[in-house]
């Protein structure tokens, strides 16, 4: 660069009397004729903290005047110290001298001369500077400004790095491994992992786990949950059934990743039911935070699981004969192979038939079949199998109003279903006895469309009452409607040993 080739003179333009300013030969020129300013320095250094270097300034007059005496600053950026002037000494004091230059702060140089700087020549001078501790990266511009006193000015820069990295960030990033499907009422493990992709470690940090309603966390792989209900400074507390708080003060280094397994159980009361997220947050105690979710949900029993629906309610007239539809599907990883099936109506009302079927005669449970045991209670058995996941059935029960039954609720007819192997269920249907008066509306609105083959509603069945499972009554969540709505394709469930509870795969 043109200032180091000028560095060569060893004249400097600023410094002791002896040296500042002494320029080469030059004419003589008129001091009416302008001064004009060319200041260079070196482009850039780089260096570590503690570390001095040198940077090259230069002027030269290029005007046709001389210049006559002037100033030169030289002033540095934050993470840097002036430490001298090559061949120099600086003049005591903070404040621009007379002649020489003074470190007015450990970051600013002021000088001044009385020397001339003919027209044509030029000089040159270098500070030394040191990076300050600690300093990393780009730390600016160190600038230098020359100006005559008699005219002519002109200034340079020097971009000043520190070779060390910049103070590292925590930059973390959450994961879950998988969602959950599983049965219900399974135990199952779910594993977050938390990776530090950042450049600096991280040191203490904070990770909470939380899981939807119905879900319940009931430990963590490894590790035992800390005492109470509050964030502990180092450990585990669940603070809830569904939340887990921790904190801990060991560090993750910037690459690692580190893992935790939680223990989860879900409901047993549902089934093919988004049940909502799971939901990680981890935080830095020095920086880095991020959020993660992902799905629960309850799918398909393993077991057995029948879902059993009823019209919902049936109304008439006395003497008028209704019809209640049952369905029955076995919603769950295990065939049903063989069933007894209880229907009962209450006082008031008997049955009198299944729609295409013949009851059995006597009034026993048959090995295969239905009977009529008593006029209010057909009690049956079926050998046939409800296969797995999408085994469907559907029968019609005739039950007749008794003609001196009187107005109002009669009760609940109730359908019980307990298969040999596995599973079981039931559903209810409200029986109502309308006056004489309302009774053929009652017949066309309870008997047929409420529920009967005539309609083949499919609203009949999907929302009566339900349950279905592999021990207790439970809940129907709404996933069997699906299945129900193939009800067409399946055969009865109740009647007559040649076609009692032959059931279809899909």
């Amino acid at each position: 660069m043109r200032a180091a080739a000028r560095a060569s003179y060893g004249m400097g333009l600023i410094g002791a009397t002896t040296l500042l300013l002494t320029t080469l030969a030059a004419p003589a020129a008129a001091q009416d004729d302008p001064v004009v300013l060319e200041v260079t320095a070196t482009e850039a250094v780089t260096g570590a903290p503690g570390e001095e270097l040198r940077v090259e300034t230069g002027v030269v007059n290029t005007g046709s005047a001389d210049l006559v005496g002037g100033t030169v600053d030289f002033e540095v950026p934050d993470g840097v110290t002036v430490t001298g002037l090559d061949g120099q000494e600086f003049v005591d004091g903070t404040e621009r001298p007379d002649e020489g230059c003074a470190l007015v702060t450990p970051q600013r140089v002021e000088c001044h001369t009385d020397a001339t700087l003919a027209a044509g020549a030029d000089s040159a001078a270098a500070f030394l500077v040191t990076i300050d501790e600690g300093a990393t990266g780009e730390l600016g511009a160190a600038t230098v400004t020359v100006a005559g006193d008699n005219g002519g000015e002109g200034s340079a820069q020097t971009t000043i790095t520190s070779s060390a990295a910049p103070e590292g960030e925590v930059v973390l990033e959450a994961a879950f491994e998988s969602g959950i499907l599983a049965p219900p009422g399974a135990e199952v493990e779910l594993t977050a992992t938390t990776t530090n992709t950042g450049t600096a470690d991280m040191v203490g940090g904070t990770v909470d786990f939380e899981v939807p309603d119905g879900v319940t966390v009931t430990g963590a792989v490894g590790q035992e949950f800390v005492d109470g209900t509050e964030r502990p400074d180092e450990g585990c507390a669940l603070v809830t059934p569904q939340r887990v708080e921790c904190h801990t003060n060991s560090t993750l280094a910037a690459g690692d990743t580190a893992e935790a397994t939680f223990l989860l159980q879900l409901p047993d009361d549902v089934y093919d039911t988004l049940l909502g997220n799971a939901v990680l947050h981890v935080a830095g105690d020095n920086g880095g935070e991020d959020t993660v979710e992902t799905d629960i949900s309850v799918g398909p029993p393993a077991q057995a699981w029948l879902n059993v629906s009823a019209t919902p309610e049936v109304e008439g007239a006395p003497g008028e004969v209704l019809e209640i539809r049952t369905d029955v599907a076995n919603v769950g990883g295990e065939d049903v192979v063989g069933a007894n099936v209880d229907f009962e109506v209450p006082e008031g009302a008997t049955v009198v038939g299944i729609v295409g079927q013949e009851i059995v005669d006597g009034t026993e449970r048959p090995d295969e079949g239905c009977a009529l045991v008593t006029p209010q209670r057909l009690e049956c058995h079926t050998n046939a199998t409800l296969v797995a996941y999408d085994g469907v059935s559907e029968a019609t029960v005739e039950i007749r109003i008794d003609d001196d039954a009187p107005a109002g609720e009669l009760g609940v007819a109730t359908l019980q279903i307990e298969g040999d192997n596995a599973g079981s269920g039931g559903a209810e249907t409200v029986v109502t006895v309308v006056d004489d008066g309302s009774g053929d509306d009652g017949a066309e609105d309870g008997g047929t469309e409420s529920g009967g083959t005539e309609s083949g509603d499919d609203d009949g069945a999907e929302n009566g009452t339900e349950s279905g499972g592999y021990g207790d009554d439970l809940p129907d969540t709404g996933a069997g409607s699906t299945t129900l709505a193939l009800v067409t394709a399946g055969m009865l469930l109740l009647g007559g040993a040649a076609i009692a509870l032959r059931s279809r795969r899909a």
